[in-house]
């Protein structure tokens, strides 16, 4: 350790004397490198679901190596920092290296498909081992950044801390920049990179600001030298005392605790505010936030003389215990608030942002503010002297990424599916106020000082999880993000009474690993309703027109019939209707097992298809399943949630349609359900304009008045052949299933039809206009904000001067004017009697405009 004399003498320098004139220019290019971290991470994640699908699984791989990454840098750089001549340039060689990387990236992602593709054909993994496949090779692309990335904060530490006495507000201050700058790269590229410029400009602009932070880095910094403290001796290896050994262990253990509450706290938030794109990055900005206020904070405090850094840190985990309890506590009033506020202000955009940013911060923000205040504290109670400060900082920095590797794969793949999210917080909390019960059993002081405090916090472990409120479901569940406008009575007593009767009885909840999943009966509409995230995904009576139709249509317009895919399980209606057709095989493919449960309520409304023998379920993404398989099929038959919705937006794109059309038998027909309420008329017109330019001919069907659509595309004509078709729809299932939505004549089913290829060229204009496609995704950035806009019936009405009679489409053989006029009154006739019906609006549905829950 260093004398006293050397202490005092370098306790006297300042931290803009260690670092010379040096140190403004050091801080502000790690905020900015900070920045670009979180963007690439935003963007390599977007990219990785794209390529091996959007499971649980994936996504947490891709986390697992971006984390991983982060703790092998800090580690072996932090080994070598406290030795380094000219750190500066190494860290400016550094952020080189990650930006010329980066725009590699792509091009490896690229070969993952095929090799991903040739490792199935030659091993046939199962899912278990192709879920190992994906860690592995998404570890292989992105270990190189993401361990120069980690290795930044031990190299920068020497700048910033070259005192005993200014450990951990040097090293604290620049890992609150670096945090903060993460803060400002999540929100530009969450609400206006990817939003404005699509994935790769984005990546250009980061890849360039690394090289821009690189060579300002080398340049200015090839002659600087920091500073080296004072020492004893010869640069020696970190020794890891009793205390500090514990002091490790604890602040592992929190960053595992503390991807557990952000797992859980987005799963939360999601059901408050809607779960598109935006609320992940305002989950992650508000995180982020507390993180880099919690270690300013912590920070300024930390070096003061006769306060014990190990009690410090005690406090702090278990003050983040009880500031998470108080969140969970206010769970049972955040929907009520944010419902009233919503209703009043829904059509304004920037109050909406705001409100969803309040919601995020009533959640997060005091818990996550005394997590940021743990990793300046634990590096002052891990770092005796500044001369070893690269290592230790390095160590710490490890540790606790290696802890949110565990807390990550821990919460996404075991506790929320198994146990749920109250139940997750809690042991979040509990393992907190532990951790903080042991740190300050251990600090320096009187046994009273010590014990007194630790008893409390571990009497507050053992007391909160029995006095803690119950889970309200039908709250949590109330899906006000769509919902809030229907609110009529903004009273407490008023929410009350809407939940209870509008909600009915409770069937069926389950936190699963990618949404909460319920069902719940209305006796009063005799409705079966099932809702994920809050949102009504399927129903018994609403819903019924659009999960009938989109098994049959198709399937009576193919040319043939044998093979079916179905993207997207929930009731199994759709399934069950499609099973009614003589194929000999149909897959479906459902990316939430809870949803394939919750759908067992729905067996005497889907045929009980689950336990058809034609019927293989598979539990996957349904864009990766189609990437992998080489099988044909007759007919596909796409009926995810919405497109604003994060993860189902990816199967509105032109590339996911593309994937869906080399799946298809040549003549094949590709069906697809679009929604037309929430979403502005230019943005309808994208999404057609994007399917067009997939399928050459499309024909266009309404299911549910102003609210859905059905489009059929091919790469053949698609015509009604009415011999073909009654033929079809006299088979004794099929006819009894559309009879459940009143179609028992070919005049009833062709009264659904609105446009043809020839109209919807007309309709969508310029065939070079706007598209949605994976870089850009347009529709899932714009729909959340068109979300609570009454729009349903202006696209129907953009619509209805395309729309032309359905004897516009008839096959060969040509009929008389005489019969074609008089099956066009039938036609016309049949409309009518299910359009009028449908304006009475509907009390739940998928696919209506947004009905109350």
């Amino acid at each position: 350790m260093t004398t006293g004399g050397a202490r005092a003498r370098s306790s006297r320098l300042s931290i803009a004397a260690q670092g010379g004139s040096s140190l403004p220019l050091i801080v502000t290019l790690f905020a900015f490198s900070g920045a670009l971290s979180l963007v690439y991470e935003i963007l390599w994640l977007r990219s990785l679901i794209l390529v091996f699908g959007a499971t649980t699984y994936a996504v947490s791989a891709v986390l697992t190596a971006f984390m991983g990454g982060l703790a092998l840098g800090s580690f072996l750089f932090g080994r070598h920092a406290d030795t380094l001549a000219r750190p500066g340039v190494v860290y400016g060689v550094m952020e080189i290296g990650i930006g010329a990387y980066a725009l590699l990236v792509p091009t490896l992602f690229g070969l993952l498909i095929p090799l991903s593709r040739i490792l199935r054909e030659q091993f046939e993994p199962s899912f278990g081992a192709l879920t190992l496949l994906r860690f592995a090779v998404a570890l292989f692309v992105l270990l190189v950044p993401t361990t120069l990335m980690g290795g930044t904060l031990p190299i920068l530490s020497r700048f910033v801390a070259a005192s005993d006495d200014r450990i951990a507000r040097g090293v604290g201050l620049l890992y609150a920049l670096n945090t903060g700058g993460a803060v400002v790269g999540t929100f530009a590229a969450g609400f206006w990179l990817l939003p404005t410029l699509g994935m790769t400009r984005t990546l250009w602009i980061a890849a360039a600001g690394n090289l821009v932070v690189g060579g300002i880095a080398v340049v200015a910094f090839r002659r600087t030298v920091p500073p080296r403290p004072p020492s004893t001796g010869a640069p020696r290896a970190v020794s890891v005392g009793r205390r500090q050994k514990l002091v490790l262990g604890a602040i592992a253990l929190s960053g595992a605790a503390a991807m557990v509450f952000e797992v859980a706290w987005a799963r939360v938030v999601g059901l408050v505010i809607g779960g598109s794109v935006y609320a992940f990055a305002t989950v992650l900005t508000t995180f982020l936030v507390g993180l880099a206020l919690g270690a300013a904070w912590v920070a300024r405090i930390a070096d003061r003389r006769g306060l014990d850094p190990a009690r410090l840190m005690g406090v702090l985990l278990a003050g983040v215990g009880l500031a998470a309890f108080a969140t969970l506590l206010a769970f049972n009033r955040i929907p009520y608030v944010f419902a009233v506020w919503l209703g009043r202000f829904h059509e304004r955009q920037d109050l909406v942002l705001l409100l969803r940013f309040g919601v995020a911060f009533a959640v997060m923000f005091l818990p996550t503010l005394l997590l940021g205040g743990v990793f300046p504290a634990a590096v002052r109670a891990c770092t005796p002297a500044a001369d070893r400060l690269g290592a230790t900082v390095g160590r710490v920095y490890a540790v606790n990424t290696m802890g949110t590797i565990l807390g990550s794969g821990l919460a996404g793949f075991v506790l929320l599916p198994a146990i749920g999210v109250r139940a997750t917080l809690l042991g979040a909390i509990v393992l907190e106020l532990l951790l903080g019960a042991a740190l300050l059993a251990a600090a320096a002081g009187t046994p009273r000082s010590r014990w007194v405090p630790a008893l409390a916090a571990a009497g507050a472990a053992a007391l909160l999880p029995v006095i803690a409120p119950p889970w309200n479901v039908r709250l949590m569940n109330s899906g006000m993000y769509l919902y809030a406008r229907e609110l009529e009575d903004p009273s407490p007593g008023g929410f009350r009474g809407y939940l209870e009767g509008n909600v009915g009885e409770l069937l069926y909840a389950r936190d699963g690993a990618t949404a909460s999943v319920v069902v719940f009966r209305d006796p009063d509409f005799d409705n079966i309703a099932m809702t994920t995230n809050g949102k009504v995904d399927a129903s018994s009576r609403f819903d019924l027109a659009t999960q009938i139709l989109s098994g049959h249509l198709p399937l009576l317009l193919a040319p043939d019939r044998r093979r079916v895919l179905v993207v997207g399980w929930a009731s199994g209606i759709t399934v069950g209707s499609a099973l009614t057709h003589p194929i000999e095989r149909l897959t479906a493919v459902e990316i939430e097992e809870a949803v394939v449960e919750a759908s067992e309520f729905f067996r005497e409304h889907n045929n009980d298809a689950r336990r058809d023998p034609r019927t293989t379920l598979v539990i996957d993404d349904a864009r990766n399943f189609l990437l992998m398989d080489d099988a044909l099929h007759d007919v596909i038959i796409s009926e995810p949630s919405n497109p604003w919705i994060t993860v189902a937006s990816n199967l509105f794109t032109r590339e996911a349609w593309e994937i869906g059309r080399r799946r298809l038998a040549p003549g094949g027909v590709f069906c697809q359900w679009i929604q037309l309420y929430g979403i502005t008329p230019a943005d309808l017109q994208a999404l057609l304009r994007t399917f067009h330019q997939v399928f050459p001919e499309v024909l266009v069907f309404t299911t549910i008045e102003a609210s859905d659509l059905m489009i059929l595309g091919s790469d053949r004509p698609l015509r009604f052949d009415l011999t073909r078709l009654a033929a079809r729809m006299r088979e004794v299932w099929v006819a009894a299933d559309l009879a459940r939505v009143g179609i028992r004549t070919p005049a009833d089913l062709l009264s659904h039809f609105d446009l043809g290829t020839a109209e919807l060229e007309r309709f969508i204009g310029d065939p070079a206009g706007p598209i949605n496609t994976d870089d850009n995704a347009r529709i899932e950035f714009a729909t959340p904000k068109s979300l609570l806009l009454p729009t349903g019936a202006a696209n129907a009405a953009a619509l209805a001067p395309y729309r032309v009679p359905a004897t516009t489409y008839l096959a060969p053989p040509l009929l008389s004017q005489e019969v074609v006029a008089e099956l066009g009154r039938s036609i016309e006739a049949a409309r009518a009697r299910w359009i009028s019906p449908r304006r009475a609006g509907s009390k739940t549905g998928a696919g209506g405009t947004p009905p109350p829950p």
